[in-house]
């Protein structure tokens, strides 16, 4: 069985139960295969070629906090808003299907990433009986990453004194999300086909990965440890 996508491309019909443990299943996957990329090039960028001792710990430290976090929004948002919060969650892959479809096939032995199921699952996410709900429901998958931010907010400050605590601006980037990602899903059901679409895009996403980063950094409610280092000989 299949459903019409726009008006001649027609999807598989999508199993919602099903396609929520695989969709979950490779948001974890790229979790960690993402962070470990990352942080792991920053260290041996730093380390090995800059020469920055303890930047290695450094990252490891960081990579930790990201995949803590992310991993807890992750969590929380699954057990209040499964369905959308996955389609939300995997738009950004969708996208890369769309613009970089030979790394997409590559990824996808790995993630199990299906664009004509997902793009199913996305329309019965957030395809809601008029539009003014349509637009609310992609607010709503928000709320559970919001509480967790705002509680680990909360936390730091309660640890690490308000001193350390830059709440203003972790609320203005947190709101600057919430824009970010209530927009980033629509790409999900209304596919960017314009290379302008693109760009618009491809900068939100790194936008909304910029404030993602920096709210997990500054909601962390424990001390960061400064890696010891040996002085050299002199």
């Amino acid at each position: 069985m299949s459903m019409k996508y726009g008006s001649s491309i027609e999807l598989p019909i999508s199993d919602t139960a099903i396609d929520s443990i695989r969709f979950t299943y490779g948001s974890m996957v790229r979790l960690c295969l993402n962070s470990t990329v990352y942080y792991g090039s920053l260290a041996f960028l730093q380390e090995c070629i800059g020469g920055k001792a303890g930047s290695a710990e450094r990252q490891k430290q960081a990579a930790i906090r990201y995949v803590t976090c992310m991993s807890t929004e992750i969590g929380v948002s699954l057990l209040f808003a499964p369905i959308r919060f996955i389609a939300a969650y995997n738009t950004p892959r969708f996208l890369l299907d769309y613009m970089f479809n030979t790394v997409s096939d590559t990824l996808s032995i790995l993630d199990l990433f299906r664009p004509g199921l997902f793009a199913s699952y996305a329309i019965t996410a957030f395809t809601s009986g008029s539009d003014d709900e349509m637009n609310f429901d992609f607010f709503v998958y928000q709320v559970p990453s919001v509480v967790v931010t705002i509680v680990k907010l909360i936390m730091r400050r309660k640890r690490l004194g308000k001193e350390k605590c830059r709440t203003k601006r972790v609320l203005g980037v947190l709101f600057a999300r919430m824009l970010l990602r209530a927009v980033i899903p629509s790409y999900s059901i209304m596919i960017p086909t314009q290379g302008g679409e693109l760009v618009v895009a491809s900068i939100q996403l790194f936008l909304e990965q910029l404030c993602t980063s920096y709210l997990f950094r500054h909601t962390w409610p424990y001390e960061e440890t400064t890696p010891t280092t040996i002085p050299a000989d002199e």
